[in-house]
């Protein structure tokens, strides 16, 4: 089958995409212009946008989004809170 599979270890999950198909071709193939832009992520299909983004966050410790990733925000009790000011403190520097 042509396809890839990503497990997701932290939620016990499989993710069977077509090969090639993924966040960032999705957003190639909308149509709508891509310039500079912002992204957060946490495991390996977010790999592609991180390696095309202006300024990239890694929530939590997945180690190949963690070598490329701008900054970190920690997975722990703090996290929503931590995004949410995170994303605030870009949208002013972006904006």
């Amino acid at each position: 089958m042509d396809v890839t599979i990503h497990h997701h270890s932290t939620e016990g999950i499989l993710d069977l995409t077509y090969k090639g198909v993924n966040k960032m071709s999705a957003l190639e193939l909308s149509g709508y212009p891509i310039g500079p832009f912002v992204c957060f992520g946490n495991d390996m299909n977010d790999l592609p946008l991180f390696e095309k983004a202006h300024h990239s966050v890694a929530i939590g410790d997945y180690e190949p989004l963690l070598r490329i990733a701008k900054e970190r925000i920690p997975a722990d009790q703090h996290t929503e809170r931590n995004i949410i000011c995170k994303l605030r403190e870009l949208g002013e520097r972006y904006a």
